[in-house]
């Protein structure tokens, strides 16, 4: 009981896919065809990055098919709340569970949810088991995680970043940085719960889009910052205007608002057809606050908010861009 309490379980949102429109399931799908196929693809988006493939164990495959057949038999997602019962040895364990009509679409709905490709991408993890239940035209799954105990010195090194592990969005962030677009806060950190500056704003966006700097000045208050070349950039692609008065205000924080605006400029979103949040009436990002809901962008901040005025935080920064630009 000593050794489980100093251990950490990662339990990750569930994803219900039905609301994918998943396509009707192939009557040859064998479940455990479906399950070296979801393994494949999960050790193909890990090398594809240069992270190191899971081993399949015995245990966490045991593990995974009861969860998919629990879920199957419930008719509805849920996480195993004996995870860390399903075998011994581990430091960390993970879990996603999802259900749909084709491995390649779980697969790819897994991907798009931050949370649950922070399973698939997480550098600490050494081992997999999946379990597939096939049910008419359904495929229920679940794909369990593992850091063994007895590697954990060997791939604690991985993280590009030593204040990440175990984050909902460590897995994008990761991303962020194999793409270039980050280098940290510096001394092997992210700081992923510091507010985005105006001016890192520059940066990310200048970085993802792979715009040229400038050095010719847009604005009158940047000359001393950083992130001047990368302003000037972004100012002269018309992604900003500045704050006004010939100024960017690049110390100030970016809001969960404005960073709508500054990504509807940058990926030339189209208008939304409809409003999906109540709680950014009268603000003047609404419209793009819309539009990056309707392109996958986000899903707010909970129970129909979208949380507009609240200050967008570098973790955040780092779900939004790996969406947007699909990286």
């Amino acid at each position: 009981m000593g050794t489980r309490a100093r251990t950490t379980i990662l339990m990750l949102a569930t994803v219900m896919l039905a609301t994918l429109m998943p396509v009707a399931a192939s009557a040859s799908v064998e479940p455990a065809s479906a399950e070296s196929e979801f393994v494949n693809l999960i050790n193909q988006e890990r090398t594809s990055r240069g992270l190191t493939p899971l081993a399949i164990h015995a245990d966490l495959v045991a593990g995974a098919r009861k969860q998919a057949a629990s879920i199957r038999d419930a008719g509805r997602l849920f996480h195993n709340a004996n995870l860390g019962s399903v075998t011994t040895g581990w430091t960390k364990l993970g879990e996603n569970v999802g259900y749909g009509g084709t491995v390649s679409g779980l697969h790819a709905a897994f991907m798009n949810s931050p949370s649950h490709r922070a399973n698939v991408l997480d550098p600490v993890y050494t081992n997999v088991g999946v379990g597939v239940v096939v049910e008419g035209s359904t495929i229920w799954v679940a794909e369990v995680f593992m850091q063994s105990t007895a590697t954990v010195a060997k791939v604690s090194y991985q993280w590009p970043f030593r204040d990440i592990a175990g984050l909902s969005y460590a897995g994008d962030i990761v991303t962020l940085s194999e793409a270039g677009i980050t280098s940290g806060c510096g001394n092997d950190r992210f700081c992923p719960f510091g507010y985005v500056s105006r001016a890192e704003m520059g940066s990310f966006l200048q970085r993802s889009l792979g715009l040229k700097p400038m050095t010719a000045n847009f604005f009158s208050d940047i000359s001393s910052s950083v992130h001047r070349s990368a302003i000037n950039a972004i100012a002269n692609a018309n992604i900003t205007t500045g704050c006004g008065g010939g100024r960017y205000c690049p110390s100030t924080t970016v809001s969960r608002g404005e960073m709508a605006t500054f990504l509807v400029r940058a990926l030339s979103l189209p208008k939304a057809t409809k409003d999906y949040f109540w709680d950014d009436n009268g603000s003047p990002h609404e419209a793009s606050i819309n539009a990056i809901a309707q392109a996958g962008i986000t899903t707010g901040c909970g129970s129909g908010r979208f949380c507009p005025w609240g200050g967008l935080t570098r973790g955040e920064m780092a779900s939004f861009l790996v969406r947007g630009f699909k990286l």
